[in-house]
């Protein structure tokens, strides 16, 4: 509630700015400035806004939208066990040293990312002098890669399936 001074006191200011506004004929040069004023704050806060998510959230924005239009994207991973490796024993499938499946029974069947990685197969749980198996990939998105988890020599293998 505003006492009787404080009323006195805008109401004077107010005239005041009418008085000066309408003897320089420019009504609303108090308001424009006000605004642009407004618009500059505006546009600073949203610059900022934009630098501080980075050029990562630009990079990942513009792999969503290729990855909607049908480019980029992952491949497909299947091993299969084969019928040589016995009943009983799992194989654990592992991309770039880590584990996405194991096989008891069957296959795995899986994304793999495009671009370079190392596939390796290993008996779960690990035997004493069983080494994994390894193998590089170059994946191209959309291809489907299959392999064979086989027992050669004594050492578990990777072969390229034909499935």
């Amino acid at each position: 509630m505003l006492r009787n001074s404080d009323a006195g006191a805008a109401s004077r200011r107010l005239s005041i700015f009418f008085t000066n506004a309408a003897a320089t004929g420019n009504e609303t040069q108090p308001m424009k400035t006000y605004f642009n004023k407004i618009a500059v704050v505006g546009l600073i806060c949203a610059l900022g806004a934009a630098l501080s998510m980075g050029p990562t959230a630009f990079a990942a924005e513009k792999a969503k939208a290729e990855k909607a239009k049908g480019g980029g994207g992952d491949a497909k991973l299947m091993v299969y066990r084969s019928p040589k490796l016995g009943t009983g024993t799992t194989i654990s499938v592992s991309v770039d040293g880590k584990k996405v499946g194991s096989v008891v029974n069957g296959n795995y069947n899986g994304p793999l990312p495009a671009g370079k990685h190392t596939l390796s197969v290993a008996f779960d749980p690990a035997r004493g002098s069983d080494k994994p198996a390894k193998l590089d990939i170059d994946a191209i998105a959309g291809q489907t890669y299959g392999f064979t988890a086989t027992i050669a020599h004594g050492d578990l293998v990777l072969t390229k399936s034909s499935k």
